[in-house]
């Protein structure tokens, strides 16, 4: 194994068990299981082959554009993402998954492209459009697209595996695309033309997936309907509600990640540097993220408090904000990351299981409006100083405030949720 890495990555990747069922469908050998996880691998690796990633919020400051107009532009793509996703939800809907997912990609191929070609701020923001719309797309059809194919294969078994594996070959990837910064010296035009060549691979991984599944449907989607089944169940139990704006805005902590360039450079980090933050900043979320199952069994009091303890590490990070104070950041990143898993899957487990998807909409609905608040916070820290210290520090007062609201208030209305479902469980019983 050692002697052949190349045969130990091929097999880890498309090591297949034996299927649960007896039968197994009959596919033509271009439609088989193998090349479709070829596809999925190979589409994943080079989408998060973002050269730019790192670099892009450097790149906006190169071309004139202001902190405050870069934490607009951030705005910007979020409202983007949240006015395109009902559209997108019925487009997902009429159309063949694959060509919308092939289009969506060629879109964010644009993005970058635009980018280089016009580098002002209405340049930036239409950029964010052409983003904001392949992202909704994503969080619409992809996953399902995975799902419904594996179930068509008969091997939705696969699924976790899968989605684990595709996750691991998009952190590989990420963090070669990191390399972008090293390549400031070049122009940033170059970054965004590498970028969009490896955008233009994904895409052909796309355009060679051989769909099986039949994932769309004449009749509408019920979406108003769904947001009011959610909406209901939602006031009828507040502790999940509850849940969902803890769990949103412990991750609208993290777009700290967006700032992560600037932030480097403002601390005393070379430009061409700054891709070794993110790498950082993903392994200590990787490290937390492994270790997160460690403390499962933790009391909702003891995890709300890790929530105020993110924000003391935050304030910290903007007392010591200089080279050395990167330990605090390393900190955060792995206690963040041990929280967001933690308060999520709490989320999860009280989110009913019928009507789980409006349930998801609605979360993500959420999930945009915090981030736009903490964009929010940082374009006001960076107006009121001119850099980023007094942003983190204001996000980390947040945060401790946050924790100690969770702490006071949601342990209350899990008593009452625990109550309400143990009643109508032995109610359900009695009829029985």
């Amino acid at each position: 194994m050692l002697l052949n890495p190349m045969r130990f990555v091929k097999d880890w990747l498309f090591d297949i068990p034996p299927p649960t069922c007896d039968k197994m469908p009959k596919m033509k050998k271009k439609s088989s299981l193998r090349s479709f996880l070829f596809n999925i691998y190979g589409y994943a690796f080079f989408d998060s082959l973002g050269f730019m990633y790192p670099v892009y919020m450097l790149f906006f400051a190169s071309s004139g554009v202001s902190d405050t107009g870069a934490s607009l532009l951030l705005i910007l793509w979020s409202l983007f993402v949240v006015f395109t996703q009902i559209p997108v939800l019925f487009i997902a809907n009429k159309f063949p998954r694959k060509p919308v997912l092939v289009i969506s990609q060629l879109l964010k191929l644009s993005c970058f492209l635009v980018w280089a070609v016009w580098p002002t701020f209405w340049g930036f923001a239409l950029g964010f459009l052409l983003w904001g719309i392949e992202w909704a797309i994503y969080n619409t059809v992809y996953e399902a697209m995975v799902y419904e194919e594996l179930q068509a294969r008969r091997r939705k078994d696969l699924y976790a595996k899968v989605r684990g594996r595709a996750s691991a070959i998009s952190n590989a990837a990420y963090i070669i695309g990191c390399s972008g910064s090293l390549m400031i010296p070049l122009g940033y035009e170059v970054i965004a033309g590498a970028t969009c060549i490896a955008m233009l691979i994904a895409t052909l991984f796309y355009a060679n997936l051989k769909i099986q599944a039949k994932g769309t449907t004449k009749a509408k989607p019920q979406v108003m309907k769904s947001l009011r089944i959610a909406g209901a169940t939602l006031r009828r139990a507040p502790y999940i509600l509850y849940l969902m704006i803890l769990c949103n805005a412990v991750y609208a902590f993290s777009q700290i990640d967006e700032y992560l360039g600037p932030i480097g450079v403002e601390i005393g980090f070379r430009p061409e540097l700054v891709g070794g933050l993110f790498i950082g900043a993903l392994l200590m979320r990787s490290l937390g993220g492994a270790m997160a199952g460690r403390f499962e069994k933790i009391s909702d009091k003891k995890l709300f408090a890790g929530v105020s303890l993110i924000g003391v590490i935050m304030i910290s990070l903007s007392v010591v904000f200089t080279l050395p104070g990167l330990i605090f950041l390393a900190a955060f990143y792995y206690c963040y990351s041990i929280v967001q898993i933690l308060i999520y899957a709490r989320f999860q487990h009280a989110a009913p299981s019928s009507g789980r998807t409006a349930f998801l909409s609605v979360y993500s609905f959420f999930e945009q409006g915090t981030v736009i608040l903490s964009y929010m916070v940082m374009m006001a820290g960076i107006a009121l100083s001119g850099g980023y210290r007094l942003s983190v520090l204001f996000t980390g007062v947040i945060s401790i405030l946050v924790g100690l609201w969770a702490m006071a208030y949601i342990p209350k209305k899990k008593k009452l949720y625990d109550r309400l479902t143990s009643f109508r469980s032995s109610r359900h019983a009695t009829l029985k």
